[in-house]
């Protein structure tokens, strides 16, 4: 019997809405169709166990607010009883965090109040069901309150979506097709870490694909997580990708031998696009009408393209950059140190900001046409230590291959997941192959 009451693994066919944003979903209007017990330890244990932690836990002594038309925080939290002084302290101390002024209607704040003195103690703010903020009112050695905010899953279950499908035009048609959301389909090219050029694949080619989804308890709200893993069958020859995470908390996605698809070499950062500058020590600037270095390589594609990590890295910065505009400079470590530069950039792909870890192949950007430009294009650059190199020269290069995972947990792995996505049949677009829950 799993967390949720419900005996061995349930696979669910048809009805199942998977977009990015936030969607209906009614267990009870799919089509349950048989049971594998033994499939369904397989499955749970890739779900991750999502905890409510004890200071995230609200119970006794504590006040609910429901957030109305024309509130603000004073006024929702004077419902409470909480005064306006009050009010504006725990703001000023949240607001690193998050903004507690931005509410929207609907919204509750989970107020603790200390029994003996009535003082405000702790609140949760929920912004969706699935997630909140916890703000805790923490004393210091001095004896004086000091305000802390964090954000909090709240509890959910998790599930196991898979599809499978055939190619008729495109990857992308296919997956839409298959009930596929788009954040896994871009998920997929990360996931071969640029390895298969998906504009290659022709008709009759085929594809499986298992991610996460996290559900709120009372089942209205639903939210894409993490690719699992995929398989693309290309002119008969089959390539997997699998999601392994190992003991250190180290996880990247790897071949049925064990090998990285993170990749030892750069990748490309556009899936198609015309180099339209070369690197040069000496180059007529188009838009200044002099003569200087040209520390990179252009590259024209339509504002809106995406733009990919050329290897796996931290973000450094992702701002506006003088001359480059909106630009990303990423860290890839190395033995003098390699960074590379994506400029020209119209936007930022979302959750890339300075100290967030990237794998080659991800979308980190867009194609623009910020800062000192004549039109879109992607101005890419790679510095090694502090030294900038020509990035198709570098992209060009022979690296060694990249070691095979010698590990017996991922082989296990490989193995569990391999099963789970033979399960899946094209005619049934959307499965359910398990859920777990808190």
């Amino acid at each position: 019997m799993n967390p949720l009451g419900e005996p061995g693994l349930t696979r669910v066919v048809g009805g199942v809405p998977t977009g990015d944003a936030p969607c209906s979903f009614k267990p009870e209007s799919t089509l349950l169709v048989e049971h594998a017990p033994t499939l369904d330890e397989v499955a749970r244990s890739l779900l991750p166990q999502d905890e409510w932690t004890a200071q995230g836990v609200l119970t006794a002594n504590e006040k609910k607010v429901v957030v109305e038309s024309g509130d603000t925080l004073i006024s929702a939290l004077a419902r409470g009883g909480v005064s306006r002084a009050e009010a504006m302290r725990w703001y000023s101390g949240a607001r690193p965090t998050y903004d507690l002024a931005r509410l929207k209607i609907g919204q509750v704040f989970t107020l603790h109040v200390d029994p003996d003195t009535g003082q405000l103690e702790q609140l949760m703010l929920e912004l969706d069901k699935l997630a909140g903020v916890l703000v805790e009112d923490r004393a210091t050695e001095s004896g004086r309150g000091h305000i802390v905010a964090r954000r909090i899953d709240l509890p959910s279950r998790s599930e196991v979506r898979g599809a499978a499908g055939s190619i008729r035009s495109t990857m992308a048609a296919a997956c839409r097709e298959a009930q596929v959301p788009p954040r896994i389909v871009a998920a997929v090219a990360t996931a071969f870490g640029g390895e298969i050029d998906f504009n290659r694949l022709r008709r009759g080619d085929s594809f499986r694909i298992l991610w996460e989804v996290r559900t709120s308890l009372d089942g209205s709200y639903a939210e894409n997580g993490r690719l699992i893993a995929v398989e693309i069958e290309a002119r008969g020859k089959k390539r997997s990708s699998y999601r392994y995470e190992d003991d250190r908390g180290q996880a990247g996605y790897f071949d049925a031998d064990g090998r990285s698809l993170g990749g030892s070499g750069f990748g490309r950062p556009l899936e198609r696009a015309r180099v339209t500058s070369l690197f040069s020590y000496s180059r007529q600037h188009p838009v200044l009408g002099r003569r200087r270095p040209h520390y990179g390589v252009d590259f024209a594609a339509r504002t809106g393209t995406p733009v990919r990590a050329i290897a796996s890295g931290v973000v450094r910065t992702a701002r506006w950059d003088g001359q480059l505009g909106r630009a990303i400079r990423l860290e890839h470590g190395g033995r003098s140190g390699i960074t590379s530069v994506y400029g020209h950039l119209s936007g930022f792909a979302r959750d890339v900001r300075a100290g967030e870890r990237v794998v080659k192949g991800q979308i980190i950007g867009f194609v623009g046409s910020t800062g000192l430009s004549t039109g879109p294009h992607l101005h890419l650059a790679i510095l090694d230590g502090r030294r900038y190199v020509d990035p198709l020269q570098a992209m060009r290069r022979q690296v060694a291959a990249d070691p095979v995972l010698d590990d017996e947990g991922f082989e296990r792995r490989r193995d569990e997941l391999a099963a789970l996505l033979g399960e899946i049949e094209p005619e049934a677009p959307v499965r359910l192959v398990a859920r777990s829950g808190t």
